[in-house]
Parts: C-alpha cells; sequence; structure tokens
C-alpha cells in the first residue's frame, strides 16, 4: 500500500517513482501550453501546499533552512542550467 507514509518501504517504490519523475520532467520540459504549473495552495493535509516545509535542509546550498515545497520545485526544474542530481 503506497498510499502511506511508510511506501518507502514497499520495493516497487524505488522503481515507480523515478520513473513518475522522469514522466514528469519529461512533461515539463514539453509543451507548457499544455502543462498547467498553477498550485493550489489550500490543500488541508500539511505538506501538500506551496509554502510548507518539508523534512530538507543543506542539500544544495549552506543554507540552515528547510525547504519549502515550491522552493523543492525550483529547485528540481529540469529546464535548469545546472541540475543538482542525476538518474
Amino acid at each position: 500500500d503506497m498510499f502511506q507514509a511508510s511506501s518507502a518501504n514497499d520495493i516497487t517504490f524505488w522503481v515507480l517513482h523515478p520513473t513518475v519523475d522522469r514522466l514528469w520532467h519529461y512533461k515539463r520540459l514539453g509543451n507548457l501550453a499544455n502543462y498547467d504549473e498553477t498550485w493550489d495552495p489550500y490543500h488541508a493535509c500539511y505538506g501538500h501546499n506551496p509554502t510548507d516545509f518539508q523534512p530538507f535542509k543543506n542539500l544544495l546550498d549552506s543554507r540552515d533552512e528547510y525547504y519549502t515545497n515550491a522552493e523543492l520545485y525550483d529547485l528540481f526544474r529540469p529546464d535548469r542550467p545546472t541540475v543538482p542530481y542525476m538518474y
């Protein structure tokens, strides 16, 4: 059951998650007229809104601050001159 927070314990998570990421990046690099990047900021569940913080900091810089979803979304844009990770 990959709906719970324990999804990373499921072996299929490690196959499916990067595949969905690659498809998402492909979509973001494609025809942006057909892709809506607006983000509804009114989710009741914490962690789903653009300004909600995630438990990650100092991943790509020396700031000792947690990243928001919006910051992570921007950091991992596939059209950036340098992408801070590799599959």
